[in-house]
């Protein structure tokens, strides 16, 4: 693993002051950014983008955005950072295009859950030319989110006390990476960096797998269990009700790492499954055991 941990100092980091930033998707996260950027007092004008009306209304009546629009060009020409807050599939094209309207100084960034499709596919833009080579781009990926889903939902404090992963274009700007950590650690988050293969492989394990197990788990039950269901299955199952959009990109564009991830619980399961068929009271005790310690260590 390359970085993976190491976190620049809080008081190393000037508190950033953006004239203009842009938040392309105004949901859960983009609409949690605009109000953690406002209660920083981090930002001047932010503009939120997305092509759903009423949402932009709602993050705007929140307090979130300061006006919403539909075209991507006007909300991004005098921007000094864009943050784009899509489904994954959503990002790269976006941040190309946003690229090609932007001044050289404006800094671009994501909050999108996979790193190594959106990193490569900028990467290959700025080879050909679509990308231009004057404008920063920072991957970025905060660790954070809830059930919900939407502008009502998003948070002043999402971010507090969360991670915050960056996978920067290797050799490429360090002053938009420093610019970007400022901007994530103002929402109260703490920021390190690693390539994108990293963060994939990281979080098909931390994050991707769960939501695969809660999603298999939640498939599996008919009406008559799940009313006769108590606590544990609804706290198992929580983040089964996450957006099927948002989560099929994720587990499409991180597939390799997801189905490696899967195979190791498959045989974790098959364990579990064969202690409790041949009455190894032994064996079927240390593995309780070994998750229970290692749940309480989260």
């Amino acid at each position: 693993m390359t970085a993976a941990g190491r976190s620049p100092a809080r008081k190393s980091v000037p508190r950033p002051s953006w004239r203009s930033v842009a938040i392309v998707g105004v949901g859960l996260i983009g609409g949690s950014l605009g109000l953690a950027l406002r209660k920083a007092q981090a930002a001047q004008h932010i503009i939120g983008v997305g092509p759903n009306k009423a949402s932009l209304q709602v993050a705007k009546r929140r307090g979130a955005i300061d006006q919403g629009t539909s075209d991507l060009k006007r909300a991004v020409k005098n921007a000094d950072l864009v943050v784009i807050c899509t489904p994954v599939g959503m990002v790269a094209p976006l941040a190309i295009d946003a690229a090609n309207h932007c001044s050289e100084q404006c800094v671009i960034t994501d909050a999108g859950s996979t790193k190594s499709a959106i990193v490569g596919e900028i990467s290959s833009a700025r080879g050909d030319g679509r990308f231009p080579s004057g404008v920063a781009f920072v991957g970025g990926h905060p660790i954070a989110g809830r059930g919900s889903s939407g502008p009502a939902a998003a948070e002043t404090d999402l971010f507090q006390d969360r991670r915050v992963i960056l996978t920067p274009e290797r050799g490429k700007n360090t002053a938009a990476v420093r610019k970007v950590t400022a901007m994530w650690q103002a929402t109260g988050a703490t920021v390190s960096c690693m390539s994108p293969a990293d963060h994939d492989c990281l979080l098909a394990a931390s994050s991707h797998l769960p939501h695969v197990v809660a999603a298999a788990l939640s498939a599996t039950l008919n009406a008559r269990e799940r009313k006769h269901s108590a606590g544990g299955l609804a706290d198992t199952t929580r983040i089964a009700s996450g957006d099927p959009k948002l989560w099929l990109d994720i587990l499409q564009t991180n597939a390799a790492e997801v189905i490696a991830v899967i195979d190791r619980f498959q045989i974790a399961l098959k364990e579990l499954r064969e202690s409790i068929a041949g009455d190894d009271q032994r064996k079927l005790t240390n593995i309780l055991r070994k998750a229970k310690r290692n749940r309480d260590a989260l």
